[in-house]
């Protein structure tokens, strides 16, 4: 059962070597901003369970690198609106690109068959975490 954490592992540490400057938690932070146009950095934290320290040093790091733009919230004159930049579009392909690189090496050995079979598993097993994230139930089994 724990083979989808080693994939996943393994698919961070294949990312890391080719040394895109992303790790975990700052591609979370850019897709959650990247889907929710607009949001606060109040907001990023509490989808993403992380730290307020945590997420003001990521985000103030896709700032810097011009991939998350900020302006200050109509509502509430304390808090910023996070937006991603067209730049931010071409990291996410590339890191879509890389994955799709190493899936397309680690399932070089499956058949046409086993592939398709695998995937439609794999997706069901998906939709159901999918539905578990957004239910909250995180009890355990």
């Amino acid at each position: 059962m724990r083979y989808i954490t080693k994939i996943s592992r393994n698919l961070e540490m294949y990312k890391r070597k080719k040394e895109n400057g992303f790790n975990s938690s700052k591609e979370l932070v850019l897709h959650v901003i990247r889907h929710n146009k607009g949001i606060t950095q109040d907001g990023v934290g509490k989808i993403l369970s992380l730290d307020k320290a945590l997420i003001t040093r990521i985000v103030k790091n896709l700032i810097d690198e011009g991939l998350v733009y900020k302006e200050k919230s109509e509502s509430d004159k304390r808090a910023y609106m996070l937006f991603s930049t067209p730049l931010a579009e071409s990291v996410k392909d590339e890191i879509v690109n890389m994955e799709d690189n190493y899936y397309k090496m680690i399932f070089s050995d499956l058949s046409a068959s086993e592939l398709e079979e695998f995937l439609n598993l794999l997706e069901k097993v998906y939709k159901r975490s999918k539905d578990i994230r957004k239910e909250n139930k995180y009890e355990e089994v």
